[in-house]
């Protein structure tokens, strides 16, 4: 969030996943998590599908490899479905 009050957020993608392909990953960040009053209202969801709209404009087919538990309920709702599931382990600087 700035000084205006305007969270920020992205989408973006490393696309093609592989070299030919039309896969590509879906990525995103919505900056407010030192801000709860924004959570929950669907900032994530619209900025995602805005995201995957454009994509299949494009003639891509995105992929969803979920980080952390928001992001799979995320991809839950929008109808992605839990092929596999992975551990993701942390490195903590304790200086």
């Amino acid at each position: 969030m700035n000084e205006q009050g305007v969270i920020h957020g992205y989408a973006l993608t490393n696309y093609p996943i592989e070299c030919h392909s039309h896969e590509i990953e879906v990525s995103y960040r919505v900056g407010y998590d030192d801000y709860p009053f924004y959570r929950h209202k669907g900032i994530g969801t619209t900025l995602v599908c805005q995201f995957i709209i454009e994509a299949l404009n494009r003639g891509y087919l995105p992929l969803w490899d979920a980080a952390n538990e928001i992001s799979s309920h995320i991809a839950r709702k929008l109808g992605y479905l839990d092929y596999y599931q992975w551990n993701m382990h942390h490195i903590i600087n304790k200086d």
